[in-house]
């Protein structure tokens, strides 16, 4: 089965396989995590903001990053981009430039978050034959009706053509609801057992953003290795 086929993600669903998405920072920590059995590898652009520094996911523009993401490195798991607002649409409102992009990546899946209005972007592009995945970072109190505008949108969208749904920051009923109404995996960053997958941001799981999940702090690490190469000087 072509694993660039909707179907072939319907069926690991359907058997209960879990699938794993990594965010991917750079081809070195791709090196570390490589034979972690990874799915799919995500170019997550609020990961990108904040260790670029950039200080609004809304600044982020693939043009000013490195286009070739592919290369010749990734070649046991899938690599998904996503797309930032500011790449949605071109001046003539259509979507070649995600097309163009799509190209050019020589990505697998494309990235779409949900809260860019992103339904008719994603109808454009099923029609262009080029696989998607919906995204949700959930920053909203609870009982904020935009939650459930999301959510249907999700669901909606999981029954019309996107390939996954990744999600972050939801309570379990709200997961379950999306994952009880779509065909689709549906992947989550919480920790149950239970999920059709999970997605692992790196820059927490590591320590690069503080959080409660992380399992590792880097900082400290990289300032203990300087003190220890500086105290390593001082010793001649």
């Amino acid at each position: 089965m072509n694993q660039l086929d909707i179907s072939y993600w319907k069926n690991k669903k359907k058997k209960r396989i879990k699938i794993f998405v990594s965010s991917f920072i750079n081809y070195n920590f791709y090196n570390s995590i490589k034979d972690k059995n990874i799915d799919i590898f995500r170019i997550d652009i609020e990961e990108i903001a904040i260790n670029h520094n950039i200080n609004s996911v809304n600044k982020v523009s693939l043009n000013d990053l490195i286009i070739n993401f592919k290369n010749n490195y990734i070649n046991n798991a899938f690599l998904a981009v996503d797309i930032p607002v500011i790449d949605l649409y071109n001046e003539g409102k259509d979507v070649s430039n995600v097309v163009d992009i799509y190209k050019k990546s020589d990505v697998d899946f494309i990235i779409l978050n949900i809260e860019h209005n992103v339904t008719n972007i994603a109808k454009k592009l099923t029609n262009f034959g080029i696989p998607y995945i919906i995204s949700f970072k959930n920053g909203y109190e609870d009982g904020d009706l935009r939650i459930s505008v999301c959510i249907e949108e999700l669901i909606h969208l999981g029954n019309t053509g996107a390939y996954l749904i990744i999600t972050e920051n939801l309570n379990e009923p709200l997961y379950n609801k999306i994952r009880n109404s779509c065909p689709i995996p549906v992947i989550s960053d919480s920790l149950n057992k239970d999920n059709d997958g999970h997605y692992l941001l790196l820059s927490k799981i590591i320590g690069l953003i503080e959080n409660k999940n992380s399992f590792l702090n880097i900082k400290d690490l990289v300032s203990q290795s300087y003190d220890i190469y500086l105290n390593k000087i001082n010793e001649k």
